[in-house]
């Protein structure tokens, strides 16, 4: 009954460390595709500084133009809400 005893011991010592590796193993492959993603992410072209200013310089127009179009509106609905009080 003893060595039954050590031998269920031996066995749930040897799949705990089996466990622990295959948790280990897996980090491992989770911080290789990390590094992969990042590694790809640092791959990809980057675009000029002066790409970059004509696409915002773009981007605040079209906020400049939509605004200016909503002020309009706005001024419009409010126009239209004025009625006589007689």
């Amino acid at each position: 009954k003893d060595q039954d005893k050590q031998d269920q011991d031996q066995n749930q010592d040897q799949q705990d460390q089996d466990q622990e590796q295959d948790k280990q193993n897996q980090d491992q492959q989770d911080q290789d595709q990390n590094q992969d993603k990042q590694d790809q992410q640092q791959q990809q072209p980057q675009i000029s500084r002066e790409d970059a200013q004509r696409m915002l310089q773009a981007l605040q127009q079209d906020e400049q133009d939509l605004q200016e179009k909503l002020k309009k509106q706005k001024a419009q609905a409010t126009k239209v809400k004025v009625l006589k009080d007689w």
